[in-house]
């Protein structure tokens, strides 16, 4: 099985990385950088650091803040 590349925009190797159904959550080391990643609409979604994770919004799938 193939996957894709993903560019998740984030300018470095994630220390941390997060799927759930069609989002990934990353966030740079050293609590530089984080995002949000939509599979399916392919799009980059910023959040502010220390903000986000993926599934604490309690309302199904996708970035809670």
């Amino acid at each position: 099985m193939t996957t894709p590349d993903v560019d998740l925009g984030s300018g470095c190797v994630p220390g941390e990385l997060q799927a759930l159904a069609r989002w990934l959550y990353w966030a740079c080391p050293g609590g530089g950088k984080e995002g949000v990643y939509d599979q399916k609409l392919r799009r980059r979604i910023a959040v502010a650091t220390g903000e986000a994770a993926l599934g604490a919004s309690g309302r199904g799938s996708g970035p809670g803040r």
